[in-house]
């Protein structure tokens, strides 16, 4: 079957090629939620394809200009003062209206003025809301949520709503069919209940929308509101992972596609290294595959803690269904990942170096350093999907450390699959400089 140039940009060929029938679940956030009409092109392609998709999309964010939405909205709310209340969402209604005049630079300007006006009628609605709520509610054990008679909302989810609301609208008024997907009528769900009930949910929502049109596009916005017991303290800042992860799986339970694929659209895949950490961060280089395991290892808090993806994107109920993850910006020609469950069976070296906080709840016992000091330990991880030569990364390691005079006060290797190595340095500026070297001898040589 012959595709259109433009579908090699989005990197999806190649599931094409074995399947006859596939769904994207889009995770849209950071600085991707930028990338305006590079995010429209990119589901317009797909859309043309008869591909199925949704997105997931958090708020519109550029790395460029320091605002923190999120943290803003959490100080209005723990002021549980309506003033102080009612000046923060000015604040972020006016920076908020800014970025968009940025990010629609180059839309038709009556498409823009359309938007910018969406945007900001959206903020009044929820300032002329804010002046008739109660505050006794709002605090984090309820993810500061602002009742206005019967109904309810919560801060959190302001910005959030609003961007997947503009997006949609941008998407309609490029003659694409998205398709606003609310959720405020998930209610009095116990936490044990709360994955099976926003998948039910979602795919209920998902067969509703296709049945109507098979080529309509969900937007989900990523803070699923309106849960009644609250899903900060379960899910921390990592929501809209969370909410894509759970679209992705009810694409697979529909049974309707051949293949489901899991897209996390970011500014990049996967590095070998958190490039801010090397003296020069263009030696960090990509992984472009990894297996379930090794991806898991180095993001969850027991191990790495990378934030290469948040951990509620690798769920089980991913790996259990084989739902394939895409790493990467679709609309440039940057580093790709996929994480699957055979990883690059043709890999023979060390493929990532990551470090993270010594935590001696958990930390003490893996290195025997019981009743030890450890505020300021780091730990330097070696990781792979396939290496087998353990003593040699080892003698490896020894010997480049100390050529440069650094000393582990501590190391562990784990002999059984997942292998891995990892060594505990004594002070945060001593692991840094060790992860640098290690980085040096088995990436970049």
């Amino acid at each position: 079957m012959q595709h259109s140039p433009e579908l090699h940009m989005t990197g999806i060929t190649q599931f094409l090629s074995w399947s006859s029938s596939l769904a994207i679940a889009n995770k849209l956030g950071g600085d991707n939620m930028s990338l305006a009409n590079e995010n429209m092109r990119v589901a317009e392609i797909l859309w043309e394809e008869w591909i199925t998709q949704n997105f997931s999309v958090s708020a519109f964010r550029s790395s460029k200009l320091e605002f923190n939405t999120t943290s803003k909205l959490i100080a209005a709310g723990e002021s549980q003062n309506q003033q102080t209340i009612l000046e923060t969402l000015q604040e972020i209604s006016d920076f908020h209206t800014e970025l968009l005049e940025d990010i629609l630079s180059s839309c038709d300007s009556k498409i823009r003025k359309q938007l910018i006006t969406y945007a900001k009628d959206l903020f009044a609605q929820y300032r002329s809301d804010s002046m008739e709520s109660d505050l006794q509610a709002c605090q984090e054990s309820s993810d500061y949520i602002l009742w206005v008679w019967e109904r309810a909302y919560s801060l959190l989810s302001i910005w959030e709503v609003i961007a997947a609301k503009v997006f949609t609208e941008f998407l309609r008024l490029h003659w694409i069919p998205a398709v606003y997907v609310d959720t405020p009528s998930l209610k009095h769900i116990h936490p044990d209940d709360l994955s099976s009930s926003v998948w039910a949910y979602l795919q209920w929502e998902f067969e509703k929308i296709y049945s109507w049109d098979s080529q309509a596009i969900p937007i989900i916005p990523g803070y699923i509101w309106g849960i009644e017991w609250w899903i900060l303290n379960t899910l921390d800042r990592g929501y809209t992972d969370y909410t894509g992860e759970r679209a992705a799986v009810s694409l697979h339970e529909s049974w309707d596609y051949d293949e489901v694929l899991f897209y996390i659209q970011k500014m990049y895949g996967f590095k070998s290294t958190d490039p801010r950490k090397l003296d020069n961060p263009w030696s960090a280089k990509s992984v472009n595959k990894l297996s379930y395991a090794l991806a898991k290892r180095a993001i969850d808090h027991n191990w790495a803690n990378a934030w290469l993806i948040n951990a509620h994107a690798l769920s089980t109920d991913i790996i259990r269904r084989k739902i394939q993850m895409l790493v990467w910006n679709p609309t440039d020609h940057s580093d790709v990942a996929l994480i699957d469950q055979h990883g690059n069976p043709f890999s023979t070296g060390v493929e990532l170096v990551l470090w993270r906080p010594y935590n001696s709840e958990y930390d003490d016992t893996t290195y025997n350093r019981v009743n030890r000091s450890s505020l300021d330990h780091r730990i330097v991880y070696l990781m792979w999907d396939n290496l087998q030569w353990m003593w040699d990364i080892y003698a490896r390691s020894m010997a480049a450390l100390k050529a440069v005079n650094i000393l582990d006060i501590a190391w562990e290797s784990k002999l059984q699959d997942p292998k891995e190595m990892s060594f505990v340095f004594k002070t945060q500026e001593e692991a840094r400089r060790a992860q640098g070297v290690l980085h040096e001898e088995f990436i970049e040589e």
